[in-house]
């Protein structure tokens, strides 16, 4: 839960007076990130590897915190399995970004 939160506060510094279509779009690319990061993950691709590959191209401090996220979720064998639990990340991001950014 602590990293949650220290998520969303670095998800909310980086623009405090957006507006709707702003936060949308901000909420969407990082959900689409989140997306992304957690399919990498159930693709086998190791952590280690994964902070090599942001590190290398200088991802965001909020960036690495949805990798542990995403590197947390629990081990599935089925791709049924593995997809749903990447469409809940990414929806569970989303829905915590617009509605923390909402809050300002």
């Amino acid at each position: 839960m602590r990293v949650l939160t220290v998520a969303l506060t670095l998800l909310l510094s980086f623009s405090a007076n957006a507006d709707k279509k702003e936060d949308f779009e901000f909420c969407k690319n990082t959900a689409d990130l989140a997306e992304t990061i957690a399919g990498t993950r159930y693709a086998g691709v190791a952590y280690d590897k994964m902070y090599s590959v942001a590190i290398a191209n200088k991802f965001s401090e909020s960036d690495f915190i949805l990798i542990d996220m995403a590197y947390g979720l629990p081990n599935y064998q089925t791709d049924k399995h593995k997809q749903q639990a990447i469409n809940e990340f990414k929806n569970e991001i989303f829905g915590m970004c617009i509605k923390t950014r909402g809050e300002k």
